[in-house]
């Protein structure tokens, strides 16, 4: 399996997706649009040709 790397662009993207989603809604769910957001880059480690 390869390594990904974010950029800090992307890594404070996340962050900001994250403190918004606490502040509309609550931590469970900010945790958990996270938690898809990471499982979906998954593939990519698996196979970066497909990015």
């Amino acid at each position: 399996m390869y390594s990904l790397h974010l950029t800090e662009e992307a890594e404070e993207d996340l962050s900001n997706i994250w403190f918004y989603t606490c502040q509309a809604w609550s931590v469970r769910q900010a945790d958990s649009y996270l938690d898809e957001l990471y499982a979906s880059l998954a593939p990519l480690q698996r196979n970066p040709e497909l990015g």
